[in-house]
């Protein structure tokens, strides 16, 4: 803490929410759907993406198949034809505006998953505890770094093992390797932490939290 110029209790303050606000996400959260917004989103991402314009010719950059479900009649219609696909497209972009707003609509409404897991792996808790507090870091005055210290010396800079060490010292995870030493294979690992998460970059937590609006 010292290295870093941070005040110990209102860091310890600090620990205490984060650590709250990812047992309120993680395990304590009720797991909910995506929005019908961000579901049809994704869905006209996805046919934007995909629809290529040769001239006055439409086609597939990949083939594409969308399918609705008839579950009452045990049938499904299926469009995989380009410009029937292509059609969908241009008018969602051309109406989408009207449905836009600054305040939650009906279309942001967030329904209950009873289908959802009732807790996130552990390795998402690490996850949102390092993200949490590098953005933390972020925001703090830059440290002389003129002579970095070395890693494993007394006094070091490095965040991403401080946090890492956090994780393992407020039991998150009892893998010893969050330490930044794998004391199985004798060597060390300061960036253990990463490997760990990097699968996570781009997951969504879809959660209320229990504790925190």
């Amino acid at each position: 803490m010292e290295a870093l110029n941070i005040d110990r209790e209102k860091f310890w303050y600090l620990l205490l929410f984060v650590s709250d606000y990812i047992y309120g996400s993680c395990l304590e959260g009720i797991k909910v759907k995506e929005t019908s917004r961000v579901l049809v989103e994704k869905l006209m991402q996805q046919l934007g993406k995909n629809i290529g314009n040769s001239g006055c010719i439409l086609s597939f950059i990949k083939p594409m198949t969308l399918t609705l479900k008839l579950q009452e009649k045990h049938r499904s219609i299926e469009i995989d034809d380009p410009i029937s696909l292509a059609y969908i497209y241009l008018v969602y972009e051309a109406g989408k505006d009207y449905f836009s707003n600054d305040k939650p609509t009906r279309f942001d409404t967030q329904e209950i998953d009873r289908k959802g897991k009732d807790t996130e792996p552990n390795t998402v808790l690490v996850a949102m505890f390092y993200h949490l507090l590098k953005s933390f870091f972020k925001l703090l005055p830059k440290t002389n770094t003129s002579k970095p210290a070395k890693v494993y010396s007394t006094v070091s800079l490095n965040k991403t093992l401080l946090i890492s060490r956090l994780v393992y010292l407020t039991r998150l995870s009892t893998d010893k390797r969050y330490t930044g030493v794998d004391e199985k294979k004798d060597k060390q690992c300061p960036n253990f932490i990463k490997d760990q998460i990097k699968s996570y970059k781009d997951y969504k937590i879809l959660r209320a939290n229990k504790f925190y609006k």
